[in-house]
């Protein structure tokens, strides 16, 4: 494999026409060519120089959920998208038009294409929300502490699964892990027993709470939502 300038030369197959994403950046390594939904995407990996960002002396705790993505130690909190939900209708629509096609028709062919497109479309908007999410958590932030949690098994609850994957808890966490190795930050995977049971304010753990409960009124006078329950 050669870059020709804006051509990508492969052994077997000659100079490919290619439009670039970015600029390659560091010594490659390996290319890997995909298909997807009916394009081709060569996907590059790279050695590169780790790039420290600038110290900005602040920590953050961050607490993952279903009804906000992520809520933040500082009080922040950022809304989940819920891609899959917003999109369930077309993609139910889409899987129709299959179904009706003719097997091995050329009509089938491109209903299964407009479908793949739709889930491509999906997928590609949830990585750039949360890669954008992990770009400003990383800038901002010396230290991050989050939950170690089990997400292969939590999705088996069958109420949950759904809207957990579809957050795409563990892209995010795996993300911020790769991405703070890279920019000289530091992540902390800390236990989640009682994380979301604890008084914001003092720490009290209200052992009694089911996931019902929303709001907490402690008695050392805190009186609010729950760290990722809202």
């Amino acid at each position: 494999m050669k870059i020709d300038g804006r051509r990508l030369k492969l052994l077997s197959i000659g100079r490919v026409p290619v439009r670039w994403h970015r600029p390659i950046e560091g010594k490659i390594k390996t290319v890997r060519i995909i298909k997807k939904a009916g394009k081709w995407y060569g996907c590059f990996a790279c050695e590169v120089e780790p790039k420290p960002l600038p110290s900005t002396g602040k920590d953050v705790a961050i607490d993952v959920g279903i009804n906000s993505l992520i809520t933040t130690s500082d009080g922040d909190q950022v809304e989940n998208p819920r891609w899959d939900r917003n999109q369930q209708r077309k993609l139910r629509i889409l899987q129709r038009r299959v179904a009706r096609k003719k097997l091995g028709s050329y009509n089938r062919r491109k209903a299964v294409l407009a479908l793949q497109r739709q889930h491509q479309h999906r997928s590609n908007s949830r990585k750039d929300f949360l890669d954008k999410l992990v770009y400003k958590l990383i800038t901002s932030y010396d230290r991050i502490a989050l939950e170690d949690l089990r997400i292969t098994n939590m999705v088996r609850n069958h109420k949950l699964g759904k809207s957990i994957l579809d957050a795409g808890w563990g892209y995010l966490i795996q993300r911020l892990l790769d991405k703070a190795e890279e920019a000289g930050r530091v992540v902390t995977l800390v236990n989640p027993a009682f994380t979301s049971k604890k008084c914001n304010a003092c720490g009290y753990i209200f052992e009694h709470l089911s996931l019902k409960d929303r709001w907490i009124n402690c008695s050392c006078g805190f009186s609010g939502c729950r760290v990722g329950q809202c």
